[in-house]
């Protein structure tokens, strides 16, 4: 018993010597890549040359579907200018 109290004594009395710390004198310089927001192109934050089409009332002899002939285009003309503006940005923020 005295020897299994003595063996059990010692091996938890030895104490591990840890390594000694690495001290670096000197500075080291590390790179980190940061994230930063591209610019637009000027040509996508431009503001749009859209001329809004003018309403008329259903019961106007020149009106079709409450717009003007005239209207009809400047309407279709603005639509496919902002589509044209979306598909750019979404091929601008799709560029690595």
């Amino acid at each position: 018993m005295i020897m299994m109290m003595i063996m059990l004594l010692t091996g938890c009395g030895v104490l591990e010597r840890k390594p000694d710390p690495i001290v670096i004198r000197e500075p080291v310089r590390v790179e980190i890549p940061v994230p930063v927001r591209a610019t637009p192109p000027a040509e996508l934050l431009a503001p749009l040359q859209i001329t809004p089409p003018a309403f008329v009332a259903p019961t106007d002899p020149r009106a079709s579907s409450a717009l003007t002939p005239e209207g009809e285009k400047a309407l279709r003309m603005m639509l496919l200018e902002m589509g044209a503006r979306l598909s750019a940005w979404q091929a601008w923020a799709a560029t690595p």
